[in-house]
């Protein structure tokens, strides 16, 4: 999901918010599934850890993902409509 997108640039935040909402509607991921934390993302991408982290605000905000009591983050289910 979080591949580099080029080798001669940096993914920017909107690159890599569009590839997680598309993995989950693809339904690589499914609601309840881990979702990897800033650091991952930055590991797996080449993004920096500030684009990373604000992929991660950006999918809260969306409802995408939610962080559990114990921290951890998982794919949120679909809102109903």
């Amino acid at each position: 999901m979080f591949r580099r997108i080029q080798h001669s640039r940096r993914a920017t935040t909107d690159e890599l918010v569009l590839a997680a909402k598309a993995a989950v509607r693809s339904g690589r991921m499914r609601p309840g599934d881990p979702f990897p934390t800033p650091e991952e993302i930055s590991d797996l991408s080449g993004a920096t850890l500030a684009d990373s982290l604000n992929v991660v605000i950006a999918l809260m905000k969306d409802g995408a993902i939610r962080q559990d009591r114990s921290g951890y983050l998982t794919v949120a289910p679909p809102e109903p409509v």
